[in-house]
């Protein structure tokens, strides 16, 4: 029986592929930036941005609702040729989060487990350990979204249910052991107008790379078993969401930490938001709570541009502009096996790269 996405699962593959690390790691670099509300506005701006961008992906997908999204209403409006750079474009950038979230997964581990750097290979930012991790995670991830749509949906609730849980628990700490000073010279960055000015065009500027991730949903429109109007709002609130957690997160930071302890937690730890969170309750263990938030993070990213990578490659598949093999789909769940199979092929192969790759990827 083929397998269809209900109202919640669209929302927690659109929110939880904008939500991955980023939140964990940069929170002092944007208030750094920006300063709190500097970085709030310039969150608010870009989400404007992205959120035309969206409004456009709810017109389409809800008047043709068929997977590999854009790859239809490209070729619809500007023909094959447009149809198959456009495609192309996000599917390498689709292709590449895939496999930058499976190396950064074991990066991750070694903050809760600091003595999980073992077998260093040649010299080079490469372990046995960390790369037998990547493989298991990719090849779970790869046959989980094998196993069917519903599968896949279902991890990603409990994985963002996870994220947005921690975020709760982030923000309470704001509340009851925040300090109103703390926010001193934190509001905006600068002493002049123009500096605050300048800070916040520059967070505005980063904060699309944040937000992408809503636009999964056009590429798996046919597996969606809603009304197609709904379609579009979920799409929609989802860009509102992540903007929301965003600002959330930088305003508890900015609440719990003052601007020396920022800077000292971004030069010893890089782990803004942990540190946060563990001056906010006093312990240590608190601070592990957020990583593993961050790691649900990671893994919600790594589903969603897995299922949106692999219905695009499909669907070009299905207009000859790939080998056929790629649009094959499994009789009993409709997934497309090959499709998913080549990606996580090649996140397998990503695994034994060590970090050096994540570099690579960001580059690209």
């Amino acid at each position: 029986d083929r397998q269809f996405l209900n109202t919640g699962d669209v929302l927690v593959f659109a929110f939880g592929a904008t939500i991955g690390w980023g939140w964990v790691v940069l929170s002092g670099q944007w208030i750094v930036t920006g300063g709190i509300i500097g970085t709030a506005i310039g969150f608010l701006i870009g989400g404007l941005m992205i959120y035309f961008v969206g409004l456009c992906y709810a017109e389409l997908t809800t008047s043709i609702p068929q997977n590999g999204g854009i790859k239809v209403f490209s070729y619809l409006a500007l023909g094959e040729k447009a149809s198959f750079v456009c495609t192309w474009a996000i599917i390498l950038s689709y292709i590449s989060v895939v496999c930058f979230e499976v190396v950064s997964f074991p990066t991750v581990l070694q903050y809760i487990f600091p003595n999980f750097s073992i077998g260093r290979i040649l010299g080079a930012d490469i372990y046995i350990s960390w790369t037998l991790v990547s493989v298991i995670m990719a090849l779970a991830v790869t046959v989980m979204n094998l196993v069917g749509t519903k599968t896949a949906a279902r991890f990603q609730k409990i994985m963002t249910l996870a994220i947005a849980g921690v975020g709760v628990l982030l923000i309470a700490g704001a509340v009851f052991s925040g300090n109103v000073q703390n926010l001193d010279n934190q509001l905006f960055l600068g002493m002049t107008e123009s500096e605050a000015i300048e800070g916040i065009a520059k967070i505005s500027i980063l904060t699309p790379f944040f937000l992408f991730g809503f636009d999964v949903i056009p590429q798996i429109a046919e597996e969606i078993k809603i009304p197609m109007k709904k379609i579009g709002k979920l799409m929609m609130m989802s860009i509102v969401l992540a903007v929301a957690f965003y600002v959330l997160v930088v305003f508890s930071v900015g609440f719990i930490l003052s601007k020396t302890e920022i800077l000292y937690s971004m030069e010893h730890t890089g782990l803004v938001t942990a540190d946060a969170m563990a001056k906010a309750f006093n312990s240590v263990n608190m601070a592990k709570i957020v990583i593993v938030g961050g790691m649900c993070g990671i893994l919600t990213s790594w589903n969603s541009f897995l299922i949106g990578g692999s219905r695009a490659l499909c669907s070009l598949s299905e207009s000859n502009m790939l080998p056929s093999f790629f649009g094959v789909t499994s009789k009993k769940t409709g997934v497309p096996i090959y499709s998913i199979s080549f990606i996580g092929l090649i996140s397998i192969i990503s695994a034994f790269f060590g970090k050096a790759i994540l570099t690579w990827f960001v580059d690209a």
